[in-house]
This record gives structure tokens, sequence and C-alpha cells, in this order.
């Protein structure tokens, strides 16, 4: 999908889980809607979940496109294009899985 991220399960994503008690109020038995009202209102939701990959996709092309134009008045070097600076995302996210693995007691 070109998206980074954990593996289910993995021990990188357990590691940056936040840690959660069933006395708080996501957990609170009397509304069990409040975790899912507290995420339709987080900036998580607004600003990390898109429609689609589609989507996503065209608000990285604009995105970059953007700051090349940017970029190119202050910057005499050649720029990466989107679908390079997407692999090293890529990269460095598997780094952190590999990194995080190496510190798992």
């Amino acid at each position: 999908s070109g998206r980074p991220h954990f593996a289910k399960g993995s021990r990188c994503e357990k590691k940056l889980a936040l840690p959660t008690t069933h006395n708080s109020p996501q957990h609170s038995s009397t509304n069990p809607h409040t975790a899912s009202m507290a995420y339709a209102e987080s900036s998580q939701k607004k600003h990390w979940t898109f429609e689609s990959a589609d989507v996503l996709q065209r608000i990285r092309l604009e995105q970059h496109a953007r700051h090349v134009e940017r970029l190119k008045a202050i910057v005499s070097q050649p720029l990466l294009s989107a679908a390079d600076e997407l692999a090293l995302v890529n990269h460095y996210c598997r780094q952190v899985q590999v990194i995080c693995d190496r510190f798992t007691p």
C-alpha cells in the first residue's frame, strides 16, 4: 500500500501502544462508546486518517510538488522524486522495527 506501518502484533507495535487501564474513562462500563467518540473527535482521526490509499497518494503528490517549487528557489542540487521520498520513509520505518526488535527483552 506504500503506507508505513508496524505489523499487527509486532513487538514495535506493542511497545508504541499507549497504556490503558480498565478504570479509565475510555473503558467505562457505563458508556461503551466513549472511546469511539473520543477517536472521532481526535487530531489522530482529523490529520492521519484518509478516505483511501488513493486520497493519501494524491495528498502526498500535491505536497511534494508544492515543496519542490519552494525549494527550487534556494537549492541548486536535484531534489528527490515523490516516489524516492516514499521509498526512504518506508526504509526507515523498517529500520525502526529492526531497532525495536533488538531492544525487546
